[in-house]
């Protein structure tokens, strides 16, 4: 016999005649009915995904089907002229064109750090993390926008930093 690490999602329960027989609920052929409750906890199943997925306490993973947000656009503190926040929010407004709708966090917050941002998106679960840092504001004053491409892993507290990616490269890449 080996010993093996499980955790409960769902229940069964067989009520028999217990509340049918009481009730007066019958079958066609005059017996009560014989009962069976049976359950599926969703906070019991998210629970399991990030006991199960997650080892730190500070990088919490979620199978692809309930992830809260698809990714995360971390936007600079400020920036230094209107050409470079058109075209950062062109970036992030795009994805509303695509099958991505209401699938991305738009992270302005100004009070935090970008490093800050990326280890709380890190926290949630966020599998793809865009960062608009000064790579990304340097690559725009060059003529040639890329942005900063974080993954995350499964099973793991670490990124696969995918690179400075363009706007179809990092469009390629959120589909996989």
């Amino acid at each position: 016999m080996e010993i093996l690490d499980s955790v409960e999602v769902g229940h069964t329960f067989l009520l028999g005649d217990k509340y049918s027989a009481p009730l007066g609920a019958k079958h066609t052929d005059k017996r009560p009915y014989y009962m069976g409750c049976f359950g599926l906890g969703v906070t019991r199943i998210v629970a399991a995904c990030i006991d199960t997925l997650s080892i730190s306490p500070t990088a919490m993973r979620l199978p692809k089907s309930i992830v809260p947000y698809e990714a995360a656009v971390i936007l600079p503190k400020k920036f230094k002229n209107p050409d470079e926040e058109k075209i950062v929010m062109d970036f992030a407004n795009s994805f509303e064109s695509h099958s991505l709708k209401h699938e991305i966090l738009l992270d302005d917050r100004t009070d935090k750090s970008i490093g800050r941002r990326v280890a709380e998106m890190n926290k949630l679960g966020v599998p793809n993390i865009v960062v608009v840092g000064e790579r990304t504001m340097k690559s725009i004053r060059d003529g040639d926008p890329k942005f900063e491409f974080l993954k995350t892993k499964l099973r793991s507290e670490k990124f696969d930093e995918i690179g400075m990616l363009s706007y179809q490269e990092a469009m390629e890449e959120l589909r996989k």
